[in-house]
Order: structure tokens, then C-alpha cells, then sequence
């Protein structure tokens, strides 16, 4: 913990690890920080997240938020890139991929047949892990389950799930 006291009126600042910025508010007068080592930002982890685009959105994009080290992604979320396909129902599918924040929730969406004003997505998925791979269905509910998928485009058995997860 940093305080800094100034004309006897002792404040905490506060840092926000994701631009770098330390902040001390209510002080007036001359501030001297002493700073006893080198404060180093470090680089947030991040995983590589897949999603297999079987509903046929216009444009697929993953929503992340509750991020202790980087800010909650802007709705509806970041684009996604295609980087291969995955057999769906005998049927190739676009399978697209993002870097995100290792300890954020997450979840998908897209525009239904272009129209924004028809977003569809996910349920929140709490514990994504680097290289999961996710596809949306519809069983009594919308839900999201996981596939394999290697980057190589092979994958995706048929559109049997590897895993559903119950969120």
C-alpha cells in the first residue's frame, strides 16, 4: 500500500493496472513521491478462444467483462477473426478465433442474418480456457457447448458436442 501525506493530510492513491495510472486525488500543495524500487506494468495473460459459427451470423464477436487486469470489452464485444472451418451436420462452418483476458467471463454473439437489431448470443461462459472452442445450439434453451478444434481446420465431430457445459 502507497499513502502520501501532504500539509498532514495523509491519502491513498489508487492504480489501475490496465493503462498504468496512479491516481491521488484530494491533496493540495507540493507532492514528493519517493518510490523504493521500479514499478514494472505487467503484461495481462491472455487465451485464445474459438467459436464455430453454426447459426450463420454476419459477423461473430466475443463479449468479455469482470477482468481483474484489462477493462471490460465495449458492447457488443471485440470481432473475431475466421481462421479455418469445422464440419457441422456434414457441412463446413466458419470457425473463428480471439485473444482474450485469461480470468474474464465471456461470450458470443452476432447479428442474425446481418440485422443488428437481431443480436443472438451465448450464455455467459465463467471459465474459459486457452483453446476452448464453443458453438451455440438450441435444447429446451439456448446453450453453448464446447468442440475440438485444432487451428490446422480439422475438427468439429459432426456437431457432437466434446463437452456441454451448463451455464
Amino acid at each position: 500500500t502507497i499513502t502520501v501525506t501532504v500539509g498532514g493530510n495523509t491519502v491513498t492513491p489508487t492504480w489501475d493496472a490496465a493503462t498504468g495510472t496512479l491516481t491521488i486525488t484530494n491533496v493540495t500543495g507540493d507532492v514528493v513521491i519517493n518510490a523504493v524500487g521500479v514499478a514494472q506494468a505487467t503484461e495481462p495473460e491472455m487465451i485464445t478462444v474459438y467459436f464455430r459459427n453454426d447459426w450463420l451470423w454476419s459477423e461473430v464477436r466475443v463479449y468479455y467483462w469482470d477482468s481483474a487486469s484489462v477493462a471490460d470489452s465495449a458492447w457488443p464485444g471485440v470481432v473475431m477473426e475466421k481462421v479455418g472451418t469445422a464440419q457441422y451436420n456434414a457441412e463446413d462452418r466458419d470457425v473463428y478465433s480471439a485473444k482474450v483476458p485469461a480470468d474474464a467471463k465471456i461470450l458470443f454473439n452476432g447479428p442474425e442474418n446481418g440485422n443488428p437489431s437481431n443480436t443472438q448470443q451465448t450464455p455467459d461462459i465463467l471459465d474459459a480456457q486457452d483453446g476452448d472452442a464453443y458453438y451455440i445450439h438450441w435444447a429446451d434453451g439456448n446453450q453453448v457447448s464446447k468442440f475440438d478444434y485444432t487451428t490446422g481446420g480439422e475438427g468439429g465431430e459432426g456437431g457432437e458436442p466434446a463437452e456441454t457445459v451448463e451455464y
